[in-house]
């Protein structure tokens, strides 16, 4: 009797355990689809799993409209930039096959590579700087999409490379995300190894994963999704950057892989890497930043992000028409894989993410736990309050632009510090170390002041150099007030104009030469924005964005001289129009000049 009621006791504890099971998998599929039917995802394949055990796994909605092919356990998706985690674990493999050395500098490797390193003396580049896009290499420029594809040799990339690999900073000061570094890194890899790329990644990392239908070059099998963009069928792109974007693989794959990681390189008690080698990949260690103690950020392959209290590393990817994403947490024994076949739903795959980790998203961090319990480091002062413009840019044509919009300022009342976006974002930072802070719901630093007699610096995600707040604020609201007047100037001065041709009045040449200024810079933008195509060398975007580009300030810097010349004529009638053109010649000056300066105009898009 006693063995009969604890076996009734086992069998109800298992059904009730087994309905909590099925309610909760009942729960995200429901709610799965309910984001997927929002966001107008086509096709999605999602998990949620633990070292050894899938808790669960779903497969929605389709995988080919046309053809209407639901996605099933064999759809593969692609992963984009997931494939530089693969990348960067066989580089580590290679490492303790004795096949490579991450931390020699790459001059010393007889490799077929040329760059330029003005600090090599110093700072030599090593393949750790790549893995860690600590390099200072620029991102691949454009004219490498029309001049190669996925077929074209590594040897022949690094040389339609050569402008961008060229050092912006010391190589191992400062993170800047770029794919380049990858390929450089898989051309690397390859030549050390003396084993195609993807072949060492198939016999390494595919094969004892039983990846079985992974592949780089998918465009042939019948298995993988259609790609999207919105409602538009998006093709897979054959572009040079492929070791680095174009893996593909199906939902199970993803989960072999993710649990590789989980288990510390070991996967059904095969062991693939050391777990000394995951903890490489997790940990950044080249930059100014990990130099200051700060461990959060970009490894080799794999970026962290908090997610509670808990620290989870993975790596998101877009790549064609496709988005994914994938994590894990060792400590809460918790992994997940996002695979969705349209590139603009990422609001999609967050409110995924929200899901499957809600019992680690409703866990709160103590701030003040973290706080300098050391009294006299915590009243000490330091010097760093200010303003704060931005040292690094993923793509340098962009940097122009970003160092006047991300301005920050950093400031303390009591002891309180809070970090101020120049366009109005605010955020607490909680010092936990003599120079090492994080933000208010971070459980462990994040960033890091590096203190100077020539400069300070503030170190993160992105880096800054500290300048002047007055100088901040010039540059700022210099870059504002011009860009009103210059909105306003062409408004009007159309205005003007159309009304002077109903009215069959006289246009003079100082208004058509406002006029087509105004108009250049217009051109340019479009140009750049809906009509450049980096696919054709030679595109008309390319060509009106060089052509237009010459005549905004050529035409900015003649209509002063108009100008003039109208203010001296005694028979000048119209004050307002002095006043308009007077606004526009100043506005279209100051930023042609800018442009001129960090040589926008006159970039040659089909050699850049």
């Amino acid at each position: 009797m006693k063995f009969l009621k604890w076996y009734s006791l086992f069998i109800l504890f298992s059904l009730l355990l087994s309905a909590k099971v099925n309610a909760q998998k009942q729960y995200l599929d429901k709610e799965i689809s309910k984001v997927l039917s929002e966001h107008q995802v086509q096709g999605a394949a999602v998990a949620l799993f633990k070292k050894d055990t899938v808790l669960w796994s779903g497969y929605f909605g389709k995988s080919n409209l046309a053809e209407d092919k639901p996605v099933t356990e064999k759809t593969l998706f692609g992963l984009g930039s997931i494939s530089k985690t693969f990348l960067a674990l066989g580089a580590m493999i290679a490492q303790e096959k004795k096949q490579l050395n991450i931390y020699r500098p790459l001059k010393q490797m007889d490799l077929p590579l040329s760059f330029t390193n003005e600090f090599e003396v110093s700072n030599p580049i090593k393949m750790v700087h790549l893995l860690e896009h600590t390099s200072g290499f620029d991102e691949a420029h454009f004219d490498i999409f029309a001049k190669a594809n996925s077929k074209t040799t590594f040897e022949t990339i690094m040389v339609l490379s050569r402008s961008a690999l060229t050092t912006r900073w010391p190589p191992g000061n400062y993170y800047s995300y770029n794919t380049l570094n990858y390929i450089v890194s898989a051309s690397i890899l390859e030549q050390q190894t003396k084993v195609p790329f993807q072949s060492f990644i198939k016999n390494q990392i595919f094969d004892p994963l039983k990846m079985n239908r992974a592949t780089y070059f998918p465009t042939d099998i019948a298995d993988l999704a259609e790609g999207y963009s919105g409602n538009n069928i998006e093709p897979f792109p054959d572009i040079p950057q492929w070791p680095g974007g174009s893996l593909s693989a199906n939902l199970d794959e993803m989960i072999r892989f993710t649990q590789l990681l989980l288990n510390s390189g070991t996967y059904q008690d095969l062991p693939i890497v050391s777990m000394r080698s995951i903890e490489a990949m997790e940990t950044p260690e080249s930059s100014l930043l990990a130099k200051q103690g700060v461990t959060f950020g970009y490894g080799k392959g794999l970026m962290q992000e908090f997610i509670g209290q808990h620290l989870f590393y993975g790596h998101n990817g877009s790549y064609g028409g496709f988005l994914s994403e994938f994590g894990y947490s060792r400590n809460a024994d918790t992994g997940y894989v996002i695979l969705l076949n349209n590139r603009n739903t990422s609001a999609a795959i967050k409110e995924i993410k929200t899901l499957l980790l809600q019992p680690f998203n409703k866990e709160a961090v103590d701030a003040a736990s973290q706080k300098i319990n050391d009294e006299p480091l915590r009243n000490s002062q330091l010097d760093i309050e200010g303003a704060y413009q931005p040292v690094t840019s993923n793509l340098e044509i962009l940097y122009p632009f970003m160092r006047l919009a991300d301005i920050q300022f950093i400031e303390k009342e009591k002891d309180k510090w809070t970090q101020k976006s120049i366009l109005g974002d605010v955020q607490e930072l909680v010092r936990i170390g003599e120079y090492i802070f994080k933000l208010e719901h971070e459980p462990k630093a994040t960033t890091a002041f590096r203190v100077g007699e020539a400069e300070t610096l503030w170190l993160g995600e992105t880096s800054y150099r500290k300048i002047s707040s007055s100088s901040a604020l010039f540059q700022f609201y210099t870059a504002i007030i011009c860009l009103l007047a210059f909105i306003f100037s062409f408004f009007s001065i159309s205005y003007s104009i159309i009304r002077r041709l109903i009215l069959k009045r006289e246009i003079s040449r100082l208004q058509y030469l406002t006029f087509f200024s105004t108009l250049s810079l217009i051109l340019m933008t479009v140009a750049v924005v809906t009509l450049y195509n980096p696919m054709r060398l030679y595109s008309f975007g390319a060509l009106l964005f060089y052509i237009s580009g010459w005549s905004f300030l050529i035409l900015s810097f003649c209509t002063p001289f108009s100008l003039i010349k109208y203010l001296f004529n005694k028979k000048r009638t119209q004050k307002w129009l002095t006043i308009q053109i007077g606004i526009c010649t100043t506005a279209c000056i100051i930023i042609s000049s800018y442009l001129f300066y960090w040589e926008i105009i006159g970039l040659k898009l089909w050699n850049y």
